[in-house]
């Protein structure tokens, strides 16, 4: 068996709660949902996969559902790489299956708890922001250590959303915060409550972005100890 030796690991969220005009509380688990998560693979072989997974649909269920996918995936996996995971990605995946087993009376948190519990987590975001500064962000980090970020550009996605809705630029690369509003876009439209969308297109750069957001993460980081680079120092 071609075991895996370790997994990168990056989730998607929304923030359905948190009015436009506001910030949400990066502490509070209350203010995201789990929308999808990318999971990389790297195998004893050197060979590597990545597969991303997505809510289907609204409601407490479907995001335990996703919850559960994503602790399937990561099982067979001792160390887990994540930039930001300690903050986020890690303490929001428990912090939503306890919030969403509390609606529907399953105390579905203990499970991910337990794993992480005896899982290896390696978080690059503090020595990536030691060495390049507080608030760095993934692709700057990559590109500081000369890894080319992987760009989603939206005018390869025929996704019809209305431009009142998402005022992108077709040829700007998309990022994490148009995610936010794109994972409630893609959640409507798995309801079937979006008709004028192309549900299919959307599910497709949702998930390039995710791959291109998580299957870097091995290479950087083994391009640790993170050390400036003079050609692309931040200002």
């Amino acid at each position: 068996m071609n075991n895996i030796v370790r997994a990168a690991f990056d989730i998607e969220t929304v923030s359905p709660d948190v009015p436009e005009d506001k910030y949400p509380d990066f502490t509070d688990s209350h203010d995201f949902e789990l929308s999808g998560a990318g999971i990389a693979y790297e195998y004893e072989d050197g060979s590597r996969e990545t597969v991303v997974e997505w809510r289907n649909g609204w409601g407490p269920r479907a995001e335990l559902d996703l919850i559960q996918t994503l602790l399937d995936r990561l099982e067979p996996a001792g160390t887990v790489i994540t930039y930001n995971g300690e903050r986020f990605d890690l303490t929001h995946l428990e912090g939503r299956a306890r919030i969403a087993g509390e609606v529907v009376g399953e105390r579905a948190h203990e499970s991910v708890q337990t794993y992480l519990d005896r899982t290896e987590h390696i978080d690059l975001q503090p020595e990536a922001w030691d060495a390049y500064g507080e608030y760095t962000s993934l692709e700057e980090t990559l590109e500081q250590v000369g890894i080319e970020p992987i760009e989603t550009l939206p005018s390869e996605f025929d996704c019809r959303i209305p431009r009142d809705e998402w005022t992108k630029n077709p040829s700007e690369p998309v990022t994490s915060k148009d995610l936010a509003i794109l994972g409630e876009i893609y959640l409507e439209a798995v309801d079937g409550n979006r008709n004028d969308v192309s549900t299919t297109a959307l599910e497709e750069m949702l998930t390039h972005y995710a791959q291109a957001d998580v299957e870097l993460l091995f290479e950087l980081a083994d391009a640790r100890p993170f050390k400036q680079n003079s050609s692309v120092a931040r200002n």
